[in-house]
Formats: C-alpha cells, sequence, structure tokens
C-alpha cells in the first residue's frame, strides 16, 4: 500500500511505500536490493543508491528495483529519479507505482501539463486504475483545479472505497484551497 507524506499540502515530496512484498528479480539482484532496502531504513540513502545501482545492474528488468532506486534518488534530489521510475514501468507496462511516482516527480518539478498528459493517456489505458485516477486528481489539484480534482478523487474511491491517496488527495486540495476544517474533516 501507498504511504502518502504525513502533511497535506506541503511543498515536499510525497513519497510512497519502497518495499511491496515478494521480488521480481534474479537472486543477485535481489540481494542487492534487500541490502539497498536495509541502509533505505537506516537513513543511508547514499549507500542505499549504490546498492539498489548494483541491483538494476544484477537484473535490468528488476522493476521494484528501478521504482526503490528512483524513491532514493528523488530524496537525494537527483534528476536520474524520473529515468529511474520509467523504467520502472517500461520493464513492466503494468506497474502503476512506477507510472505514479514518474507523473507525481514530474508534477513536483513544474512540469504539470506533461504529468496531467501523461496519467490521462495511461488512464485511459487503465479506467479502473484508483492509482492513476488518484494520481491524475492530485495533479489537477496542484494545477488549481479544485473542482476535477475532487471529482477525479470521487472516482478513485468509487473504484477503491479505501484508497488512501484519494482521500489524502481530497484533504490536501482543501488545503491548498485554504478550506482548512474541509481538509481537516477529509482527513477523519
Amino acid at each position: 500500500p501507498w504511504v502518502p507524506a504525513p502533511v497535506p499540502g506541503a511543498p515536499g515530496p510525497v513519497q510512497y511505500g519502497v518495499s511491496e512484498g515478494s521480488l521480481d528479480m534474479n537472486a543477485t539482484a535481489a540481494a542487492h536490493y534487500n541490502q539497498g532496502m536495509a541502509f533505505w531504513a537506516q537513513g543511508d540513502m547514499k549507500q542505499a543508491q549504490a546498492s539498489l545501482q548494483q541491483a538494476v545492474q544484477a537484473d535490468p528488468e528488476a522493476h521494484q528495483a528501478w521504482y526503490s532506486l528512483g524513491v532514493v534518488q528523488e530524496r537525494l534530489d537527483s534528476p536520474s529519479a524520473a529515468k529511474s521510475y520509467e523504467k520502472s514501468f517500461t520493464v513492466k507496462d503494468d506497474y502503476e507505482r512506477g507510472m505514479v511516482a514518474y507523473a507525481l516527480y514530474q508534477a513536483r518539478h513544474g512540469k504539470l501539463s506533461e504529468a496531467d498528459s501523461f496519467l490521462t493517456k495511461k488512464r485511459a489505458a487503465r479506467p479502473k486504475s484508483a492509482a492513476l485516477t488518484a494520481a491524475l486528481a492530485e495533479v489537477k489539484s496542484l494545477q488549481k483545479d479544485s473542482a476535477g480534482a475532487q471529482d477525479l478523487a470521487q472516482e478513485a474511491l468509487k473504484i477503491d472505497p479505501s484508497f488512501a491517496p484519494a482521500m489524502m488527495t481530497i484533504a490536501r486540495d482543501y488545503y491548498r484551497a485554504r478550506q482548512l476544517d474541509l481538509s481537516l474533516y477529509a482527513l477523519q
């Protein structure tokens, strides 16, 4: 599951959980990946990055390692994060976590129209995706299209009524619009 950033509307990056159960990579890559996750847990981003780079070198098709490398690179404020996120869903074309991370990275770096276009295209191909719909809602909110953001977030909740990122987008959108009472209500 996703773990949104704790402060609604904060300008900092929204990071999502890095680990996700069983690993889809060879044993050598998995060993490097697990080592990278251990460094991540300790807060050592440089070592985490080095280990995750070894993981993707050991298995270039390891979509989870590409995604996690992107998360670490984003924490290190490296522009390489976008390419790592992109590689995660290039090697596994239905990897929504990578698609969402890529789009939100673009949005946070001032490329709102690119993020919107990317998510609109991906969502057209996967209309039942709560993740892509909620991510598009977040982009709409960042574009100051509150009505569009709220509609899309509600649509994501129709797809998955307990989808936390959609609920957080509703709260962040209200927060951005300075409707603090509604933001707090949405969080409850």
